[in-house]
């Protein structure tokens, strides 16, 4: 069973997932009618940790900031203790070796990216922008081969032996 979907644009919450601790808490506060701020949380999570949300290629900062905006309409926002759980736990639930490798790799990337964002060329430095160039292509290709796996590996999971699709009603 995966924990937490997307289909047709929304994040698809089942009773199974209400039925993990931190899933349910973020559910069970929200006393409104369409319980719209526990999806709203709820779908926060998954876009924040999935590696197959639409907003997993941005850096995690620009990925708080994002879905702080889009789903709280304030890109400051902080999620709270609760929610905080939740992404914890998302994490540890979907969390395998390749996962967390394409994790490193990918901070990696970002802090080469801010290095050279944030270092001006200069005669000084120009040897050792150079090389973070040169080195950074292997790096990339890692992180892409990696990505490339670390999809395989997450939509195997979600299928059973002979590689066939499981239905909504089977999971």
């Amino acid at each position: 069973m995966k924990v937490l979907d997307l289909k047709e644009g929304k994040v698809i919450v089942s009773a199974e997932v209400l039925g993990i601790p931190e899933f349910g808490a973020l559910y069970k506060r929200d006393k409104t009618q369409g319980k719209a701020t526990a999806l709203a949380d709820i779908s926060y999570v998954y876009y924040l940790v999935d590696p197959n949300s639409p907003y997993s290629n941005y850096s995690e900062d620009r990925r708080l900031e994002m879905l702080g905006q889009d789903f709280y309409k304030n890109p400051k926002h902080l999620p709270d203790k609760e929610t905080k759980d939740a992404i914890k736990k998302y994490k540890e639930l979907i969390d395998t070796p390749l996962l967390r490798l394409l994790r490193a790799v990918e901070s990696k990337i970002d802090a080469l990216a801010t290095y050279l964002t944030d270092t001006p060329v200069t005669e000084e430095n120009l040897k050792l922008i150079l090389d973070v160039l040169k080195n950074a292509t292997p790096v990339v290709t890692v992180a892409g081969n990696t990505r490339r796996e670390a999809e395989k590996e997450l939509k195997v999971r979600g299928q059973v032996r002979g590689k066939i699709e499981v239905g909504d009603y089977e999971r």
